[in-house]
């Protein structure tokens, strides 16, 4: 019987050790971004500690695929299938080979075709969705109008911009203008595929007031909401409020993580993989409406782990992880696709420069010497772990 007993003894010991170490990265149960406690503190991390293999793939020249300049929110890929956004309204085509498939252009004046090219995403059926002025619209991939698609608006969803919108398990979220009308309530819109409103999320009441005290340069910059469509559902930023939250495919909600900014921290782009979430921090002190600095931090957080870290440059010019695999430059996600490939964009002539001047693979060396410094666009191709 004693020996029943202080075996129980030491096991409810060894729990009780569990819970409170599990305690230290949570914060009410929930998992804790400690952006706070990191400042100052930064490491080098090598692009095998995130992904077990990159691709670096010429984008085919002809003069029907030449790409002009790649904007960091314009560049997709899913379904093996490359999507690049041009200002001039076109959308240039090509496949995971490289192989250039077709430029995609229904700019125009007519309810089928779109006045300018805000933002775009791919659906899970391959479908593309532009949003526009005034609405979002949705098109095959050559070229065929589906629907108009924009949420029937009241008196609580008005000014819903046409910038912010993600497009998750055929739902689609809209984000009302939070910058422009800071008595707009709600952060998140939710339609069905008909534009019926199936949920809305109220944008935060703290961080309403905290936007109502700033200038319009600083309700721009930092309190912006930020959504990121993937498989469980959409990822919801609301400006600097700490409490992250998912918008399940089932339309519930939970709050996925809490994040200690302390008192001048604020999120900027963010990708978001499986395991991973890619930030972008801008450290600001919201003191008086002083900017202390706008100098831009990139960030690694491992959701498996909940180990945070601020990534070292290795120059101004040279952000992100070191590729280890094959030698190229740092490399930075400008998107994350769904299944959990990391992409990003360099002109032939920056991995021209860096190929002659580094020492690189032999698989890259000779890549090199294939390109031409006017040479389309290379996609870099990283599959995450």
């Amino acid at each position: 019987m004693k020996y029943i007993i202080v075996c129980l003894t030491i096991l409810l010991l060894i729990l009780s050790c569990n819970i409170r170490s599990d305690e230290i990265d949570s914060y009410n149960g929930i998992m804790v971004i400690d952006i706070e406690n990191s400042i100052g503190q930064s490491r080098s991390i090598a692009l095998s500690e995130i992904a077990s293999d990159i691709e670096y793939i010429p984008l085919e020249y002809s003069e029907k695929s030449i790409v002009g300049k790649v904007f960091q929110r314009g560049t997709v890929f899913e379904n093996d299938t490359l999507f690049i956004m041009q200002m001039n309204g076109d959308i240039k085509i090509f496949d995971s080979t490289g192989k250039f498939i077709r430029t995609f252009n229904r700019m125009g004046r007519s309810s089928q075709e779109y006045s300018y090219l805000n933002a775009l995403q791919i659906t899970n059926n391959n479908t593309i969705i532009i949003s526009t002025l005034n609405t979002c619209k949705e098109y095959t991939t050559k070229g065929k109008h589906i629907r108009n698609i924009f949420p029937l608006q009241d008196s609580t969803t008005h000014n819903i911009s046409n910038w912010d919108f993600a497009v998750f398990n055929n739902k689609f979220a809209f984000s009302p203008d939070i910058i422009l009308n800071d008595n707009n309530i709600y952060s998140a819109i939710i339609t069905d595929s008909l534009s019926n409103i199936v949920l809305k999320v109220k944008y935060p009441i703290g961080e309403r007031q905290k936007l109502k005290e700033q200038d319009w340069s600083m309700r721009a910059t930092y309190f912006s909401v930020d959504m990121i469509p993937t498989e469980k559902g959409l990822t919801l930023f609301n400006g600097i409020n700490p409490y992250i939250l998912r918008i399940n495919n089932n339309l519930s909600i939970d709050t996925l993580y809490f994040i200690k900014y302390g008192n001048s921290h604020k999120v900027g782009h963010i990708c978001e993989s499986s395991n991973y979430l890619f930030m972008q921090l801008i450290i600001n002190n919201f003191d008086n409406n002083k900017n202390s600095t706008n100098l831009v931090n990139y960030a690694l957080f491992d959701k498996s782990t909940g180990l945070f870290s601020f990534i070292a440059p290795q120059s101004k010019a040279n952000q992100g992880f070191i590729d280890d695999l094959l030698g190229g430059p740092s490399i930075w996600p400008m998107y994350t696709s769904r299944n959990n490939f990391m992409i990003s964009i360099i002109e032939a002539s920056t991995l021209k420069n860096h190929i002659h001047s580094n020492k690189v693979s032999e698989k890259l060396r000779n890549l090199g010497n294939t390109l031409k410094e006017n040479d389309n666009p290379i996609l870099i191709k990283i599959q995450l772990k």
